[in-house]
């Protein structure tokens, strides 16, 4: 059985606070060169979830899988991920930052995040690059 309420109080956060790159002391236009991982924390455009059916947060709804042991035992809790949106749009390094401590809730925040529609990517100078995002996934009965 399909839990769709269960995401209905979903808050879903990015990263798209002033949205400035990493500088370092050897940036002329105080952006970096070189990023951590080579993946970018802040961006001019942040990336951003593209779907023709709806939003991310509909997208979600319409995806997750309560597991039916997690639901039997009325286990609850928030999921904090962070993921990488490549040039190309697609999802990757997919990771818990902070767990519901919920194996099964966790494991299906995971499943939702690395099964999503590409995205759009983000932008720094109009140009793609590979960016983090972070989201809180919020499992509730």
């Amino acid at each position: 059985m399909r839990i769709i309420t269960c995401i209905g109080i979903l808050t879903i956060f990015f990263n798209s606070f002033g949205q400035t790159v990493i500088t370092t002391p050897s940036s002329k236009d105080g952006k970096s060169e070189n990023p951590v991982d080579g993946v970018y924390e802040f961006c001019d455009e942040s990336a951003s979830f593209i779907s023709k059916t709806g939003s991310f947060q509909e997208y979600i709804s319409a995806n997750v899988h309560y597991p039916s042991e997690s639901l039997k035992m009325k286990e609850t809790g928030k999921v904090y991920l962070a993921f990488v949106v490549e040039k190309n749009g697609k999802v990757s390094n997919v990771v818990i930052e902070k767990s519901s401590n919920h194996e099964l809730l966790d494991k299906e925040a995971i499943r939702i995040i690395e099964n999503s529609p590409k995205w759009e990517p983000g932008r720094i100078n109009n140009k793609r690059v590979r960016s983090r995002c972070r989201i809180p996934i919020n499992f509730v009965l």
